[in-house]
């Protein structure tokens, strides 16, 4: 399938990041195809979803992404002699599509609270839809789940609760590219019970937990409406016939959270050991290959460990990050004070792995990735620097994610503003190779990325080494 007008190669991934059929994408000879690809054009975009699309949404949103772009390559300055000297490489890695309804629209992991009348049954549905999820998860994670969904009739009691958080913690896997504040909610688990971290999210979320019964659990779980959110909280809580509603609510949260650090991983593992060779072989076989790198949510960890793991001395053009799903640290160096960890990323900065720009958009609108870090901040403990579940884009804060606020505490960041598709964006600073993208007024959720002013940014990008 090719994106019109450009030449394209699909490259599907398994969980493991080998090239495998996915879906409706064969991949035979993706890597051959890549390597010649490459050899013919002059540009090569690489580019990659995230958590919440199955290959043929994934197709979509490359369809609406790259049409966007196509309509904005004149109106830039681009030829169809260009057009036709750039190749496109998709990525496609499995990720299993969720009920929208019953979460986010177009979101990474689901954790902004989505106001269903029944948490126990969008619990149980999250869990089915993880368990039907072709390589989502090994048999002992399978297993994991088995118990969690068990556990689901049992959360008005604290052996329910204790035994559903314990299931769930077990999932967290060990971490290849830390994320500082996904990472330090691993440790709040092992300190106290699962009863007690369903209480402190609930309390973030403005809810004043139910006391659980002494054992057993209701044999059914009743339907509650939500009431209208608190003053500076989020929407939902434990009102109507069903006092377990704010505890429900609490545990579908940490199954969101629980599956977003599940999907970082499996990210950051295609990335590095699958799509990075593929970007080696390509800049092997034509040195003088300009590559961009585009990601969407988790796709933005998946393209930035792509560039951290070329070989020093070898880059990649520009790099791509819309609404991307990893800390805002990530990028940074380690502060004086050591109060935190150099960022998963830093060397893509500091050795110089992306020669020309990298842009990041972000939004305060972004519930999906904004509202991961807070969940993990009241997991760790952390209750003193915590930010509310309600405030997505929180630039000052310890818990943060790129599509939130950007790239922060990184000297070479420069915050700008996504732009519409007319106006042409400013030289960056003197030592500024990072641009940071308010995009409030078009972004106006996670999956809000394939616009005209997404695609104007990009191409500013695209020509950005050429002026």
């Amino acid at each position: 399938m090719n994106f019109d007008p450009f030449t394209t190669v699909e490259v599907p991934f398994d969980k493991n990041a080998t090239i495998t059929p996915l879906g409706p994408i064969d991949g035979s000879g993706a890597a051959d195809a890549v390597t010649a690809l490459a050899r013919n054009v002059d540009d090569l975009i690489v580019i990659s979803h995230g958590w919440n699309n199955d290959a043929v949404d994934a197709r979509a949103l490359y369809s609406a992404f790259f049409a966007s772009v196509a309509s904005a390559w004149g109106p830039a300055g681009l030829t169809p002699h260009d057009q036709q000297r750039t190749g496109i490489v998709a990525l496609y890695w499995p990720s299993k599509k969720f009920d929208e309804a019953d979460l986010i629209p177009g979101g990474a992991a689901a954790v902004q609270d989505p106001a269903p009348t029944d948490y126990g049954a969008a619990i149980t549905a999250q869990i089915a839809n993880l368990k039907d999820a072709s390589g989502q998860f090994d048999p002992p994670q399978q297993a994991l789940l088995d118990t969690a969904l068990a556990q689901v009739p049992s959360l008005d009691s604290e052996d329910g609760q204790n035994k559903f958080v314990a299931a769930l913690a077990g999932l967290f896997p060990a971490s290849t590219e830390a994320d500082p504040g996904l990472d330090a909610s691993k440790g709040g688990f092992s300190d106290r019970s699962g009863a007690d971290i369903l209480a402190d999210i609930q309390t973030q979320l403005g809810i004043a937990p139910a006391l659980p019964v002494g054992g057993g659990g209701a044999a059914t779980i009743d339907d509650a409406a939500s009431p209208a959110p608190a003053a500076g909280g989020a929407a939902g809580g434990a009102a109507g016939f069903n006092p377990f509603a704010g505890v429900q609510q609490a545990a579908n949260m940490l199954l969101n959270l629980t599956t977003y650090y599940v999907m970082k991983e499996r990210a950051g593992t295609v990335g590095q050991t699958g799509a990075a060779p593929l970007v080696v072989s390509a800049l092997r076989a034509n040195p003088a290959l300009r590559v961009h790198l585009v990601g969407h949510s988790f796709g933005g960890r998946l393209v930035t460990s792509i560039a951290n793991a070329l070989p020093d001395g070898m880059q990649v053009r520009t790099m791509s990050l819309l609404q991307a799903a990893y800390s805002h640290y990530g990028l940074a160096p380690a502060p004086a004070d050591g109060s935190r960890p150099v960022g998963a990323f830093r060397d893509v900065v500091a050795k110089k792995k992306v020669r020309d720009l990298i842009q990041i958009t972000h939004s305060s609108h972004d519930w999906a990735v904004g509202a991961a870090y807070p969940i993990a901040s009241f997991i760790a403990r952390d209750t003193a620097s915590a930010i509310p579940i309600s405030v997505p884009g929180t630039a000052n804060s310890p818990w943060g994610g790129m599509g939130g606020s950007g790239a922060q505490q990184t000297a070479e960041a420069f915050d700008d503003t996504l732009l519409d598709g007319t106006a042409l964006y400013q030289a960056l600073p003197s030592g500024k190779t990072i641009r940071n993208l308010t995009g409030d007024a078009f972004i106006a959720g996670h999956g809000n990325v394939t616009g005209s002013q997404v695609a104007w940014a990009f191409l500013q990008g695209f020509l950005f080494g050429r002026r």
